[in-house]
C-alpha cells in the first residue's frame, strides 16, 4: 500500500514564493508580452520622432520658399505702387494744371510786360496769394498793383516790402500779397 504523507516537507515550508507548473508558463508569457509591447511602444516614439522631424523641416522649406516668393513680390509690389504714385502725381499736376491757366492768364493780362515774377505762394482753400518779382522801377510797380486792382478775379493788391535787386540783375524786387476770386481756378 502506498504511502501518504500528510505532513508537510519542511522545506516547502523554508520555500520563498515560486511558480510550478502552468502559473510559471502564463507569466513568463505576460512578462515577455509586455517587454515586446514596450519595445514595439519605444520603436513607433522614435519612428513618430524621426516623421515629425521631417514634417518640421519640410514645413521650414516651404515657409522659406514662402518668404522668398514674398520678398520679390514686394519689390514688385513697392515699383508697381511707386509707378501708381507717380501717375496719380502726375494726374494731379495736369488737374491743377489746367485750373490755374485762367488765373495765369487773367494775371499776364493785367500785369506789366516788364514785371517778372519770381514766386508765387498759394494755400489750397484760401483766396488770399502772394508774389514775389522784381521790376525795373518804383513806377512800374505802382502800375503794377494799379493794373491788379483793375482786375474783375483781383481784389487789394498790397505791396509787403520792396527794394533794391542785386546789381547783376537790376532792378527792383517785391513782395506782395492781394486776394482773387476762386472762381477763376473753376473749369468752365
Amino acid at each position: 500500500m502506498a504511502e501518504i504523507n500528510l505532513l508537510k516537507d519542511s522545506t516547502q515550508a523554508r520555500k520563498s514564493f515560486s511558480m510550478e507548473g502552468p502559473g510559471k508558463s502564463i507569466a513568463l508569457y505576460i512578462t515577455g508580452g509586455l517587454l515586446v509591447l514596450e519595445l514595439l511602444l519605444y520603436g513607433g516614439l522614435f519612428w513618430y520622432e524621426g516623421n515629425l522631424e521631417g514634417q518640421i523641416a519640410a514645413a521650414d522649406r516651404a515657409a522659406a520658399d514662402v518668404d522668398l516668393e514674398i520678398s520679390k513680390t514686394s519689390a514688385e509690389r513697392q515699383e508697381a505702387t511707386s509707378y501708381q504714385n507717380r501717375l496719380q502725381n502726375l494726374e494731379t499736376v495736369l488737374g491743377n494744371h489746367l485750373l490755374w491757366t485762367a488765373f495765369m492768364a487773367e494775371l499776364e493780362r493785367v500785369s506789366l510786360k516788364s514785371a517778372v515774377y519770381t514766386d508765387i505762394l498759394y494755400t489750397p482753400g484760401e483766396t488770399e496769394i502772394f508774389l514775389s518779382g522784381r521790376i525795373p522801377s518804383y513806377t512800374d510797380l505802382a502800375k503794377l498793383l494799379v493794373g491788379l486792382e483793375g482786375s474783375p478775379y483781383f481784389s487789394n493788391p498790397v505791396l509787403e516790402s520792396s527794394g533794391i535787386k542785386g546789381a547783376e540783375e537790376g532792378g527792383y524786387a517785391f513782395v506782395m500779397f492781394m486776394t482773387f476770386d476762386p472762381e477763376i481756378l473753376l473749369k468752365k
